[in-house]
């Protein structure tokens, strides 16, 4: 059984009943009113980039275990300008529990669309739609569309419920209208399962 748990803005907790990941924790007072979960533990800290809403990695007692996850990095653009004006991030991709997930971080560009390769195929992908940031919604469904993900999951984007996030002119309305056969769920807390692929795109509540 594998889960995905919802942590606010970018950062999400992946596990199963043998091993646990947490990707991007962001330290509070780092995102408008998001406060990062207490007490929360996992086998490994992923940060894509060493910004203060992505790498809170002392947010997260570390369990030991005689496991590993064997994941690939890929360096990607922050910005639009390959990086230069703020820098580059991994995206990360590997498989836990028999599904392959791929966390995009702060990605900010769509070119060229090769930077991709290495994530296509994901069942879950994670990707930003920021817009200012990050890429936009549009942006990422140019992503999407090249990867072909069997799910794809936003992060790093303003929330109505809480009132949270980077103000981005609601791209989660725009996303919504790209991928209409989505999921929303109330829970910060999803099971992985073949009837989850049913739909396009699984979107926390907002």
């Amino acid at each position: 059984m594998v889960k995905i748990e919802y942590l606010g803005h970018s950062s999400f907790k992946i596990n199963n009943e043998d091993y646990s990941v947490v990707f991007d924790p962001y330290e509070n007072g780092s995102v408008n009113g998001w406060l990062f979960p207490k007490n929360l533990s996992a086998n490994l800290v992923l940060a894509s980039h060493d910004h203060r809403d992505h790498n809170a990695r002392q947010y997260i007692s570390l369990i030991q275990s005689n496991k590993t996850l064997d994941y690939k990095e890929c360096l990607l653009p922050h910005d639009h300008e390959k990086g230069a004006k703020r820098s580059l991030v991994y995206g990360r991709i590997f498989t836990l529990g028999g599904f392959s997930f791929a966390h995009l971080g702060d990605v900010g560009d769509t070119s060229p669309l090769t930077l991709f390769d290495s994530f296509k195929g994901a069942d879950v992908l994670f990707i930003p739609i920021n817009g200012y940031y990050t890429i936009s919604a549009k942006e990422a469904k140019t992503i999407v569309d090249y990867i072909k993900p069997k799910l794809v999951v936003p992060m790093h984007y303003q929330t109505k419920n809480p009132p949270a996030g980077y103000p981005d002119n609601w791209q989660i309305d725009i996303f919504k209208k790209l991928f209409p056969n989505y999921l929303k769920v109330s829970s910060s807390v999803v099971e992985v399962t073949p009837e989850l692929f049913l739909h396009n795109a699984l979107i926390f509540n907002t």
